[in-house]
Formats: C-alpha cells, structure tokens, sequence
C-alpha cells in the first residue's frame, strides 16, 4: 500500500521513514528487473541479427530468434514476443542507419527479407505488422529522390509482402501500415515533378491489395453534385478557321509571284 500510495503513510516519523523506504525500493527494484530482462533479449535478438547479416543467409535463424526470444521449441510466439521482437528489429535498423547511411551497404535489404521470413505463416515468430513498420521508419528518414531509389525494395517484394496482408485478423494492422506509408509518402510528392513516382506507388498498391479493399471502394456512393452547364451556342469570336488546302496555298503563292 505504502508503494501505490505513499501519501497515506503520515502517522508519524518511523511511518515516513518506512514509507519512504519501501516507496524508493518498489520504484526502484521493479522497474529494474523489467528492464534487465528487456536489456537481455535485445542484446540477445541483436546479435542473432548481426550475426544473420554476416552470414548472408537465414539458415538456422528461425531457431536461433526463437531462442533469443524466450520461446520453446513446441509453442507458439505469444502477441508479448512478437510486439517485443518489432519493437527491438526496428531498433537495431535504426543503429545500422545510424552507422552507415548506405542502406544497401548497412544490409537493410537483408534484414527486411528475414523479417518477411520470421513473419510468414510458415515460421509467424514476428507480427505480420514488422516488414511494413521497418519500411514505414525507412522511408520516414529518407529524402525524396532517395525514397524513390529505395522504393524498388518495397516492388521487388511484392509477392512475399501479399501473404502478410491476406489474413483478415492478423493482417489488419499490417495493412493499417501499408496504407499510411504509401499515403504518407504520395503526400510528398510534387504532382508536378513527381508524377512518375506517384504512378508507381499508386500501382503497386492495385497490385498488392484486392479490389474490395476498403480503403479504394467508394462505400458510401459519393459523388460529384456541382452541374456543368454547356453552353449549347457557340461564340463566333472564338471559332477556329479552318486550314488552308494546299491547292489555295499554292494559288496565293503563285499570284505573289507574278
């Protein structure tokens, strides 16, 4: 009680003290055996990744993450594993950006490709939201001409990045962060000097979501009221001549000449 609500503990001078005593240890013990456990599966995660992207290959990952994470080999990732293990992926991108500002040569690609792994239903050691929140804080950091280079990664993984937005309970966040990461990313750009670029993501949004997807289906039969009046006289002033025939160009020609 005295931890919850150290006001109550006035009734004298050895109270406080125990009071004061009890408070600063609850504050303090607690919190600190959270953050050691925490401290411990990041180092742990952390290497596993570095390790993965030394190696250039996932053999042996699924295993190896699945350890770092605390969970057994007979069950399945609890929603706790898998928020921790977004929250720490996305961590360790943000040191390799910070130590090289290349993304190809920090491995970036490697790390999202073993994150669509770990996320897939085969393995489903990460959320099916963990690619897509690493591409969204990817593309938050880059500049424009930069986010239009790196966007190729989001188009070469088309294919494995559909499953994870297919499953309607599980895939919902996922697709939640698709959708403002291409949002946010359109609103951008320059409809006037990036228009190329707004066409690509626009497409690859086509390709990747169905076409009952919500967020492109107009549900509540919205449309345009204003009347566009025609003006069924037209003005003579703003009549078009016609073109000259060739024959009449050659006529006036031939009568400057005489």
């Amino acid at each position: 009680d005295s931890c919850a609500f150290p006001a109550l503990a006035s009734h004298g001078k050895s109270r406080l003290r125990g009071a004061d005593s009890s408070s600063s240890a609850c504050n303090s013990s607690t919190p600190r055996l959270e953050m050691t456990s925490f401290d411990a599966t990041k180092a742990s995660l952390h290497g596993v990744l570095r390790a993965q992207l030394s190696a250039g290959s996932s053999d042996g990952a699924a295993a190896a993450i699945r350890n770092s994470l605390g969970v057994d080999a007979e069950e399945a990732a609890t929603p706790q594993h898998k928020a921790d293990a977004e929250l720490l992926v996305r961590m360790f991108m943000e040191g390799l950006l910070k130590a090289n500002n290349n993304v190809e040569a920090a491995g970036v690609p490697q790390l999202l490709d073993l994150a669509i792994a770990m996320a897939s239903a085969d393995v489903g050691l990460f959320d099916p939201n963990t690619p897509f929140a690493l591409l969204e804080d990817l593309f938050d950091a880059q500049v424009v001409s930069s986010a239009e280079r790196l966007f190729a990664l989001v188009e070469q993984r088309g294919d494995a990045l559909m499953p994870l937005l297919a499953d309607p309970k599980s895939g919902m966040r996922a697709k939640l962060t698709f959708l403002r990461m291409c949002t946010d990313l359109a609103r951008r750009l320059s409809k006037s000097k990036n228009t190329n670029f707004c066409g690509r993501i626009l497409m690859y949004m086509a390709y990747v979501l169905p076409l009952s997807e919500r967020s492109g289906v107009n549900l509540k039969g919205v449309f345009a009221t204003t009347d566009l009046a025609l003006d069924d006289e037209a003005d003579p002033a703003d009549a078009i001549d016609p073109p000259a025939s060739p024959a009449n160009c050659l006529g006036a020609s031939s009568g400057r000449r005489q």
